[in-house]
């Protein structure tokens, strides 16, 4: 008898959903910091304007404390704007794309469908966008120490208010190594820190950003030189511009980090599940279980079923696999064995440590088992050590034959054979049925074949080892949604700003692109030193955050390896980082060829209103 307090189904629901939690934290974190960033190099773009409007309020006689006032309430009015809307967007969005519940863990635990959104998390989203407008509105309160020219931002060389400083640069550039640096330290020595790093590399793409710019012009100035035409023009631009530039390159670079550090290691967690799922299914053509439990913990009377099954045209043979879900301690596991007649009694793409060959051979043999690595870490376990398994019929002393990832259930699995399975839970019931057909029959005959023998009132689900995979597919996918929902996110939130910001930075120009027509550029210069500046920026800006995304996504895997169990193998995803690029790239080139032809025609007369 398992005799517990009345709420320990709240501790077992809590330990079951950590891992999903745990993944979740770290992707919010990362699309937190992203947001975050975005949201402050947004308010960047404004700077030069509001660096001169210090410097015309000074003239006027305004002191700096009146100053200090303006620009505050000024950031803070615009804070809490944006910060509302987005409250009231996210709220929106919980309700409807993110309200799904977690199907996987419905066949454990009674799971309710209510959304809570706290005070907590309120005040924290409407505090990060007050913070980011603010620390946007404090590089012009620079210009008011003591000692400096009240006019000093109309003398810098190029476009008033967007010369970045040599050594601010440098240091931009020391700070975003050390970030990666330390990153990768402490990841790497303390696997839990990876949620901050992640967020904190969003940090150092950022940081990188102007130095990559720098040292870009540094290499393009001298052949523009040579041609002495629009490339020329596009160049002299972008260092006339450069805290604009910068701004715009570091909103690609966010956008692209975000996405391919997400995104990546959510695609390496769902291939390492397809991989499980494949190799779990692929023993048998076709299956029979109980409704629509991909796990097979649900165990059914099948003696008459296996009989007649067995002598349905068609098949060639009949295998019976047990399962259950089982509390131990905190966890409710999920204990697996397979037939020992099954071909691959364990999958090898699930294991971490053992012999593949040997735990398949101790496992068949009996009195062994295979482990998950969080049930194996609570214990201290290794390859070959003594456990102890509380079972309903009394205690099985087990030894450890391999220790596997969660084989997809996040509180953790246990493989063992059939003999100890019923041994432990006194029981000859199958909770599925593994069916293999004839040489010359399809999945479709022998389905058929399977279907007429269990007969029309069975109330058993057949299925063909395709649509097996198919369900159990798109059941761990349900329960890996709100990884997918924070990527598809903050793709869409980032190209978004990329394409916001870039039109806008196009529209702030409409007075220097209308002085450039008084020197005798036509429209279609114009456009073009658009173009070419534009694929300069989206060039550093993609490089930036594909490097650290990539750097980001292999960081995230291992950690997701050691804390949550879920399979996540590395892969340098090539797809994700081409449709993501294509994407901010396609993005930029449409509001450059749009209202970048709008701002190019804009009338000469402009530049002596302005």
């Amino acid at each position: 008898a398992d005799v517990t307090l009345a709420d320990n189904d709240l501790r077992l629901l809590e330990t079951a959903a950590k891992p999903n939690k745990q993944s979740t934290t770290l992707f919010a974190a990362i699309g937190g910091m992203v947001g975050f960033l975005l949201a402050l190099n947004a308010m960047l773009l404004t700077t030069p304007e509001r660096r001169r409007l210090v410097a015309e309020l000074r003239t006027y006689g305004y002191d700096p404390p009146q100053i200090v006032v303006i620009l505050a309430v000024q950031a803070l009015a615009l804070g809490i704007a944006g910060s509302l809307a987005g409250i009231a967007l996210g709220y929106a969005l919980s309700h409807t794309i993110f309200a799904q519940v977690p199907s996987y863990l419905a066949i454990a635990f009674p799971i309710g469908t209510q959304k809570i959104i706290t005070v907590r998390v309120v005040s924290i989203a409407l505090g990060c966008g007050l913070l980011a407008a603010l620390l946007a509105s404090a590089r012009p309160l620079l210009d008011l120490r003591p000692g400096l020219p009240i006019d000093k931002v109309l003398r810098e060389p190029g476009e008033a208010g967007q010369s970045v400083e040599r050594r601010l640069v440098l240091a931009f550039a020391l700070l975003g190594g050390l970030l990666v640096l330390v990153v990768t330290v402490l990841a790497l020595a303390v696997p839990s820190f990876t949620l901050v790093g992640g967020a904190l590399l969003a940090v150092a793409a950022v940081c990188l950003v102007p130095f990559a710019h720098r040292l870009t012009l540094g290499i393009l100035r001298p052949l523009s030189e040579r041609s002495k035409g629009i490339s020329s023009v596009a160049i002299v631009e972008l260092e006339a511009t450069a805290t604009r530039s910068i701004a715009l390159a570091a909103i690609v670079a966010l956008t692209v980090y975000g996405s391919l550090a997400i995104g990546g290691a959510r695609s390496d967690l769902i291939h390492g599940l397809e991989t499980a799922i494949h190799q779990d299914s692929d023993p048998a053509q076709v299956w029979v279980t109980t409704g629509d439990n991909v796990f097979n913990t649900d165990s059914f009377r099948a003696a008459r079923a296996s009989v007649e099954i067995a002598r349905a045209p068609g098949v060639a043979s009949v295998r019976s696999d047990q399962g259950a879900l089982l509390n131990v301690g905190n966890r409710r596991l999920l204990i697996r064995a397979h037939s020992s007649d099954t071909p691959t009694v364990i999958q090898s793409s699930q294991l971490l440590y053992g012999s593949f060959h040997r735990a398949s051979d101790l496992i068949r043999a009996g009195g062994w088992a295979t482990v998950s690595q969080g049930f194996a870490s609570e214990r201290n376990l290794h390859v070959g050590d003594h456990f102890l398994l509380p079972t309903p019929s009394g205690v099985l002393n087990l030894r450890v034959a391999a220790i596997t990832t969660n084989l997809g259930w996040p509180a953790g699995a246990i493989t063992i054979s059939v003999a100890d399975f019923r041994r432990g839970w006194q029981t000859s019931y199958p909770s599925a049925l593994e069916v293999n057909l004839k040489p010359g029959i399809t999945l479709k005959e022998g389905k058929r074949a399977v279907q007429v023998a269990l007969g029309g009132q069975s109330g058993l689900l057949v299925q063909t080892v395709n649509e097996r995979e198919v369900q159990a597919d798109k059941d761990l996918r349900q329960g890996l949604s709100a990884l997918g929902q924070i990527s598809a996110l903050l793709l869409v939130t980032g190209a978004l700003a990329v394409a916001a910001s870039l039109g806008a930075a196009i529209w702030q120009r409409r007075a220097r692109l209308a002085a450039m027509k008084t020197w005798g550029y036509d429209d279609l210069q114009l456009w073009r030193s658009l173009l070419l500046e534009g694929i300069v920026l989206l060039s550093i800006g993609c490089l930036d955050g594909a490097l650290l995304g990539v750097y980001g996504h292999a960081l995230a895997d291992r950690w997701l390896k050691l804390t949550t169990d879920f399979p996540a193998p590395f892969t340098v995803g090539v797809e994700q980082i081409i449709l993501t690029l294509a994407l901010v790239v396609c993005i930029a080139v449409a509001v450059i060829s749009l209202p970048g032809i709008a701002a190019a025609r804009v009338s000469p007369s402009v530049s002596f209103q302005e």
